[in-house]
C-alpha cells in the first residue's frame, strides 16, 4: 500500500466519486511521499485534481451550486443542506475560494454521519484499488464504461453496512475489447504556496492533469 493511500483515495472520492486506478494513487502519492506529506503539498495536489481533464469533463457544465452539491453527493452520498451550499457556492463563485479549498475543508470538517459515510467511501475505494494487482486487472478498470460502473457502485456506499456490501458483491473486472489510446502524457507544473509539482501525469485511464 502506498504512503498516503487514504488521503489519495479521498480526493478521488471527493472529486469524481470513484476509487483511484493504481497508476494514479503512485503518481500522487510519490508527490505527496517527495514533500514529506505536508499538508502544503496536499492541498496542492487537491488544487491540481481541479484542473483535471476528468474535472473539466464532470463539471464544466454545472453552476457553483451545482459543483458543490456534487461534492456532498460525492463525499456523504446526500445533497448539501441549504445555508451550507449557498456558503460554499458562493465562495466558489467571488473566487474567495477554490475547489481545492472547499474540497478539502468539507472532507475534514465531516462528522456524524457525514464522517461516517466519507470513511466507508474510502476504505471502499481503497480496497478496490488494492485488488487491481495484475495486469489484466490494471487495465481492465481502464475508460470511461469501467469508471463509470465503479461510480455507480461507490455512490451507494454510506456505512458499514453498505461498505460489507460493496466488497461482497463486487464482481471481478473483465476487460474491455475497446482500450483508449495513451498519448503522451503533459508535464504537470502547478504552483501552490510555494511548492511545485512536476511530473508526468498518470496514465492510461487517469485522467489527472
Amino acid at each position: 500500500m502506498a504512503t498516503h493511500t487514504q488521503n489519495i483515495e479521498k480526493l478521488y472520492v471527493a472529486y469524481f466519486n470513484r476509487p483511484a486506478d493504481p497508476v494514479g494513487l503512485q503518481f500522487w502519492d510519490q508527490q505527496l511521499t517527495a514533500q514529506a506529506g505536508s499538508s502544503t503539498a496536499f492541498n496542492a495536489i487537491a488544487e491540481a485534481f481541479s484542473h483535471s481533464d476528468e474535472y473539466i469533463n464532470l463539471y464544466t457544465n454545472m453552476s457553483a451550486t451545482q459543483r458543490v452539491d456534487q461534492i456532498y453527493l460525492n463525499l456523504f452520498g446526500r445533497h448539501a443542506d441549504a445555508s451550507g451550499l449557498l456558503f460554499w457556492a458562493n465562495n466558489l463563485s467571488s473566487g474567495a475560494l477554490s475547489v481545492g479549498n472547499i474540497v478539502t475543508t468539507i472532507a475534514n470538517a465531516a462528522l456524524g454521519n457525514d464522517l461516517l459515510a466519507i470513511n466507508s467511501k474510502v476504505a471502499a475505494a481503497t480496497w478496490f484499488t488494492s485488488t487491481l494487482d495484475t495486469p489484466s486487472e490494471i487495465l481492465a478498470y481502464n475508460g470511461a464504461q469501467a469508471i463509470a460502473a465503479e461510480r455507480v457502485k461507490l455512490q451507494s456506499v454510506v456505512d458499514q453496512q453498505s461498505l460489507a456490501n460493496y466488497i461482497d458483491q463486487h464482481p471481478p473486472l473483465i476487460i474491455h475489447t475497446e482500450i483508449p489510446s495513451t498519448p503522451t502524457p503533459p508535464s504537470i507544473g502547478l504552483m501552490a504556496d510555494g511548492l511545485e509539482l512536476t511530473g508526468q501525469a498518470p496514465l492510461p485511464n487517469v485522467l489527472i492533469g
